[in-house]
């Protein structure tokens, strides 16, 4: 097992704002400067600075001039945490109606007054499920609003709750505090649908470390942003606690600045099926792209393809049109075609991340989607012992040979 080396509050001393007026009014009114910044590929927009400013992206270091500071992006959504008792933010910022979709995340920390840290972890297409419109529908229908002072959780009890979500993916004996409902928002893909039955508490892989974790949080919203390396890739874990429970928890993994982070490498595959990997592509689809609204269906399959062998591996499925697999559930993702269906299944049957074993077929309802966003479901399953009839659905099933 690897150890697990965190970074509190302590290790960020040199870091610390010691000016008295770091305030939520200070650190917002900054925050929507870096908004603004980004909205017209100006840094200068971005105040205070420092002199001394130290800038990383990806956790490499980066200049404004060549970082993504510099690229006018359409701003979408954008959201801040704020902390006053590190003087420092994190911002959630949403691009997917531009010319090019990114989703990022940045870190800002003050001292003496000025931006003296910046960490921005920047995703775009074939990073690890990105989808920014999928990003964009599922984050703007959540509430990280204001939670009344009595009702609040301390600063440790919510670093708590996160922590405690990172260990267990390498120890499975650590308690997490899921609440009920919990959405994770991983990518663009949600492992719900908005409603009082999501969970959070599925497809959590093993053997894998969490290290060298950055903290900001806002006991106000219950909110605690994590930066960390997963397996040497640059990831953000964010975390909204309600109750001493976790709500909501959005992720970004930038898979093209793998080894950038500390720890051992790992072994997720990036989007590439050219380069032997199973390949998600859930903004282009695995077939051909498609519009607002519209899911790609080949039902009634043509000849020849009931079997579909997904590329850079081994694993044959065939495929059933008006078929439903009703049990052995192990997540809902949404999806945008049943060759992205399978490509799911075969992640999870290849690199199980799931205490019910490996993925051994499929359901995509595609008509479960929320109307207007493109979103339909796939539903990996453990077990495919017994199907039924079910119009808008197709699975397939693992072939063992």
């Amino acid at each position: 097992m690897h150890s697990l080396v965190l970074l509190t509050v302590g290790a960020f001393g040199p870091l610390l704002a010691t000016a008295a007026d770091c305030t939520r009014e200070f650190l917002k009114t900054s925050a929507d400067s870096l908004v603004a910044a980004q909205k017209a590929g100006d840094p200068a927009l971005l105040q205070p600075v420092s002199s001394g400013l130290v800038y990383n992206e990806n956790f490499a270091a980066a200049t404004f001039k060549s970082g993504i500071l510099a690229t006018p992006l359409k701003i979408d959504h954008s959201r801040h945490s704020l902390d006053t008792t590190q003087c420092a933010t994190y911002t959630e910022l949403i691009s997917a109606t531009g010319s090019k979709p990114y989703v990022l995340g940045t870190q800002m920390y003050f001292k003496d007054g000025a931006v003296s840290r910046i960490e921005t972890l920047v995703t775009t297409t074939g990073d690890w499920l990105f989808n920014a419109t999928g990003t964009l529908n599922w984050a703007s229908k959540e509430d990280w609003g204001t939670i009344p002072e009595g009702k609040r959780d301390s600063r440790a009890v919510i670093q708590a709750a996160a922590d405690a979500y990172c260990d267990i993916f390498s120890d499975k004996s650590v308690k997490v505090p899921w609440g009920y409902p919990c959405s994770r928002l991983e990518g663009g893909s949600y492992t719900g649908n908005g409603g009082p039955n999501d969970k959070c508490d599925v497809g959590i892989p093993s053997g894998v470390a969490l290290v060298d974790r950055h903290y900001v949080i806002d006991e106000t919203v219950g909110a605690v942003s994590v930066f960390l390396s997963f397996s040497g890739i640059p990831d953000s874990h964010e975390f909204r606690v309600e109750n001493g429970k976790l709500r909501f928890v959005h992720t970004l993994t930038v898979m093209s600045a793998r080894g950038n982070g500390k720890g051992k490498a790992t072994t997720l595959p990036t989007c590439s099926a050219e380069a032997g990997k199973i390949c998600f592509a859930t903004d282009k689809s695995t077939t051909n792209a498609v519009a607002l609204g519209e899911v790609i269906t080949e039902c009634p399959l043509p000849n020849g393809a009931a079997n579909y062998t997904v590329p850079g591996t081994n694993l044959k499925f065939r495929r059933m049109c008006e078929t439903d697999y009703p049990s052995g559930d192990m997540g809902k993702f949404p999806v945008l075609s049943m060759p992205d269906c399978i490509h799911l299944c075969a992640q999870l049957n290849l690199y199980p991340a799931s205490a019910e074993g490996r993925c051994l077929g499929v359901s995509w309802v595609y008509a479960d989607g929320p109307q207007g966003t493109g979103i339909s479901f796939c539903y990996p399953k453990s077990s495919v012992a017994k199907s039924q009839a079910r119009v808008a659905t197709e699975s397939a099933v693992l072939i063992l040979e």
